[in-house]
């Protein structure tokens, strides 16, 4: 438990006496009907203690106004509550990656909140009348002593390839939504929440140039909140693209010392971005570091970062990435990803699938469904060459785009069909395969009808995939590398200004996120913009039927989850190439991989 981040906190509202971490290298502080553990000397870890009240900070928190950056934020959170005033008022003047625990030692008091976007999760659990919170799902899961898998859980997970709040992996234990509080007595308790997308949201009013200002000036502020007062510069991971690009330019005209760090596979594979990585700093003028992994070091990283996931992670590109993270500790005080850009701006796949839907739809029925799908399902369809891939994702778009209404619409946003996941779990777990459907529908069905298409998918990604999905590789990275990240596209700023642009400033003409491509062109040098990004799609296949091989096969063998035919047959049409379902063996291995970890 003490070779990674972590914290575990129990209550109790009789106040009864509750056992620390004995482990060497855990801290712990015992209260009256509370004890709070965590790793020793933890970057990511503040208490304060005011009056009857303790405030426990995980991860990052900062005001929105760069003004007061550099406040203590659990400070002010305890004096805050100590002096009456509302939390839930404060929590809605926050951005950043952070979980928060406050406990009244007299009045059995307990409130727990998580960040606005979710990149922070907070698992909890409650029995025999104590109540366990934790940063892993398994940790509260041990604590509880109920380690029986959620069939719901799982279904979701290989759904949408993560899992959305109140879902976790285990029965027994639940997950906050973002921007969540609950309050808890003996008396009962109480969810609110603190930060609404759509009551913040207003119509931008201005031009695309005025929005292109306005983008670039949120970015200057967002990084200038950011910047730490270490000798060490911010790191920044830089990929070929222009989101990760325009934050460098940022960087360096904003005077922010910075480091460049970027990671590529040997041998090689035709996604490697490092190249053009290197070409944008150079361009740009910003130092940069080249870290090329084999799959000996991949296979070496893994023991760790399964054990400081939180919960089964559906992004294999955590294992390149922690190993540049961990090259970069001692020579970057914290490190800076342009995640969240894609769902914001309209950069997703998913947002480009649903707008050549409606074109596509006006060839005659006929020739979709008799001539062009059926000629396709006869192509080989994998990740080994250019034209397979688009065979592949061609052969998915034509199945999602004859959907109905409703199907359709989440189609775009599920990882495996109902049918896969029906037939790849074990019945005995009792999976709802309609589950991830029930809540990508809710999510839409929250979107005033007043909004269009587009702005619906965005906020659906904003509430579903960001959450579940793209920031918990962040979230891993921290607990295994004790290194902090930033996001400074994922802010209620950001998301709340991306929202209220109309669909044609991000969408147009064949081209996406437009916004933020003509904001980086009047400060990148033409390279950068033009230059074509290369999807970090890391070689899961070459993996599993090399140094992962023996294990996985081990792994397979008497597991209760899933039906091993169909692995083996993926596995079959994978080394053939005919078929590629890397990254779906990819959550079959490290689900089996994590669980018997956590099992232990």
């Amino acid at each position: 438990m003490a070779k990674m981040e972590f914290f575990l906190a129990e209550f109790n509202f009789e106040k009864a006496s509750i056992e620390g971490c004995t482990d060497s290298g855990c801290e712990s502080l015992i209260l009256p009907g509370a004890c709070f553990s965590w790793k020793s000397s933890s970057p990511l870890v503040r208490v304060q203690r005011q009056s009857d009240w303790t405030i426990f900070l995980w991860g990052c928190a900062r005001h929105k106004t760069e003004e007061i950056a550099v406040y203590d934020v659990a400070h002010e959170m305890a004096v805050t509550l100590a002096e009456g005033g509302s939390l839930l008022q404060y929590l809605g003047n926050l951005e950043g990656a952070f979980g928060a625990i406050a406990w009244n030692e007299n009045e059995s008091r307990l409130l727990f909140a998580t960040d606005p976007v979710g990149m922070t999760k907070l698992y909890f659990g409650e029995s025999n009348r104590k109540i366990v919170i934790s940063s892993h799902a398994h940790l509260a899961a041990r604590r509880l002593d109920n380690l029986a898998v959620s069939g719901d859980g799982l279904s979701l997970l290989f759904s949408i390839k993560g899992i959305p709040a109140p879902y976790t992996v285990f029965q027994a234990v639940s997950v906050l939504k973002p921007s969540e509080l609950v309050s808890i007595t003996k008396n009962g308790r109480k969810s609110e929440k603190y930060w609404s997308i759509l009551e913040s949201v207003k119509p931008f009013q201005g031009s695309l140039e005025d929005a292109q200002d306005e983008l670039q000036t949120l970015l200057e502020k967002s990084l200038l909140r950011i910047r730490t007062t270490n000798l060490e510069p911010l790191g920044l991971a830089l990929s070929s693209g222009v989101d990760s690009a325009i934050i460098a330019a940022l960087l360096v005209q904003t005077g922010i010392p910075a480091q460049g760090l970027t990671v590529g596979y040997d041998p090689t594979t035709r996604y490697d971005e490092t190249q053009a990585a290197v070409q944008n700093a150079q361009q740009i003028g910003l130092p940069v570091e080249v870290l090329r992994v084999s799959d000996e070091d991949i296979a070496g990283i893994m023991d760790l970062a399964t054990r400081c996931l939180p919960e089964p992670l559906g992004d294999a590109t955590v294992l390149p990435q922690l190993l540049m993270t961990l090259a970069g500790k001692g020579k970057v005080s914290s490190i800076i990803d342009g995640t969240g850009a894609d769902n914001i701006f309209g950069g997703m796949q998913k947002f480009t699938a649903e707008r050549y839907a409606r074109q596509y739809l006006k060839i005659p029925r006929f020739l979709r469904v008799g001539v062009i799908r059926p000629l396709l399902n006869t192509l080989p369809s994998s990740r080994k060459s250019a034209f397979t891939d688009q065979v592949r994702k061609l052969q998915k778009f034509v199945y999602g785009v004859e959907l109905p209404g409703e199907d359709q619409k989440v189609y775009w946003s599920r990882f495996m069909s109902r049918e896969l996941v029906d037939g790849l779990i074990s019945p005995a777990l009792s999976p709802n395969s309609h589950l991830a459907d029930q809540i990508l529908l809710g999510i839409r069905g929250e979107v005033p009808p007043t909004f269009d298409d587009f702005f619906t998918s965005t906020y659906a990604s904003v509430r579903g995939t960001m959450p579940t999905h793209a920031t918990q590789k962040l979230a891993a990275l921290q607990y295994a590398s004790g290194m902090l990240y930033h996001t400074p596209f994922m802010i209620p700023g950001l998301i709340e200004f991306a929202l209220s642009l109309p669909a044609s400033y991000k969408l147009s003409a064949g081209k996406n996120k437009l916004v933020l491509r003509q904001t980086a062109s009047k400060i990148l040098p033409p390279e950068c913009t033009t230059r074509k990004k290369a999807t970090f799609s890391p070689p899961i296949g070459r993996w599993l039927l090399g140094v992962w091989k023996t294990e996985f096969m081990d792994l397979l063998k008497g597991n209760t989850f899933f039906n091993t035919e169909i692995i083996e047959k993926m596995l079959s049409d994978q080394a053939s190439g005919w078929a590629d379902s890397q990254w779906e063996l990819w959550l079959v291995f490290i689900f089996l991989k994590w669980i018997n970890e956590a099992s232990r």
